[in-house]
């Protein structure tokens, strides 16, 4: 049962993401594979920094709580733009057998991990990470501003360099991925869409050396990126590789 609970994405999925001035709305935090549902609620001890950002202010998200599968917030839309919400969790460490993280870093697309193990002499050794993960969602509310475009300082994050409601389906958004604020090149990213409830994920590529993605919005509905950077952990006695997992979600007209 390790790998899974590793392997699971966290992210944002808003009530809706067309939205009013004015309106309270509740946010789930789903985790799991199952996009757009959620397969179990994350661990409400882990789960940090529940923030909207609007204009130029930031806004705490309140009451969090589980429901069933997934975790809840909720928040108040305080005007209009493009209001963005934000989590992350602490950090965790899973240690994992030889052969489930091996099966775990194919998965993700992380076969260079699995080089260097083979390299130095690591490939029949479990594998001890220490992961933490951040989730983005990006919202509309009346007319658009440039919110869209913050930078939050996390570890490790999506940003869009057109605002993403300003197109239609049939067009594409440029995303740029950022690991400590500096753009992240080679790195696999994974493309969820939804649409009247049913979910499809497939491989969209790699950054290129600038760290950016152009995304296909190819049908309208709700779209999700996702993508893991992992590093040799700075702490060999806390663990022997670190990964930083980043999700966006948004949706499409």
């Amino acid at each position: 049962m390790a790998a899974p609970l590793l392997a699971h994405d966290l992210y944002l999925m808003p009530e809706r993401f067309a939205v009013s001035p004015g309106e309270r709305i509740v946010v789930g935090i789903h985790n799991g594979d199952s996009f757009p549902d959620s397969d179990s609620p994350p661990v409400l001890a882990r789960v940090k920094d529940p923030m909207m950002w609007a204009g130029g202010n930031a806004y705490n998200m309140t009451n969090l709580r589980t429901e069933e599968k997934r975790g809840l917030v909720d928040v108040i839309v305080k005007q209009q733009g493009t209001p963005l919400l934000a989590v992350r969790t602490a950090a965790n460490v899973l240690e994992l057998d030889a052969q489930k993280f091996h099966e775990y870093l194919v998965e993700d697309g992380l076969e260079h991990i699995l080089e260097w193990r083979k390299k130095n002499g690591e490939a029949a050794k479990p594998g001890k990470e220490r992961y933490s993960k951040f989730a983005k969602s990006l919202l509309v509310s009346g007319r658009t501003d440039d919110t869209w475009k913050r930078r939050l300082g996390h570890a490790i994050e999506f940003v869009p360099e057109q605002n993403p409601y300003a197109a239609k389906a049939g067009g594409s958004v440029p995303f740029v991925l950022l690991v400590r604020g500096k753009p992240a090149g080679d790195i696999r990213i994974e493309l969820a869409r939804a649409r009247d409830g049913a979910g499809e994920v497939t491989v969209l590529g790699r950054t290129d050396a600038n760290g950016r993605m152009v995304v296909p919005l190819t049908t309208p509905g709700i779209y999700r990126l996702h993508a893991i950077h992992i590093e040799r952990c700075t702490e060999p006695t806390v663990a022997d590789w670190e990964s930083f997992w980043a999700t966006f979600t948004f949706e499409v007209r």
